[in-house]
């Protein structure tokens, strides 16, 4: 299973993506306050996309 920061911090373009994930139920609260769990696979466009998304930050989702 996949986790996601909860974190809202602005980064932004894919903040609207990540919230329409929220509102949609993808990602699901976890047994850590601070995070999400993915429960279903999601398809991303780009590593850019799914990084950004999955950490609550920019980045180009092939470094951390």
């Amino acid at each position: 299973m996949s986790s996601a920061k909860k974190s809202t911090a602005s980064w932004g373009s894919y903040c609207n993506l990540r919230g329409q994930f929220v509102i949609d139920s993808k990602p699901a609260p976890s047994d850590t306050p601070a995070f999400y769990v993915f429960t279903d696979d999601v398809a991303f466009s780009n590593p850019s996309a799914v990084g950004t998304v999955v950490a609550a930050r920019n980045t180009n989702g092939r470094e951390s």
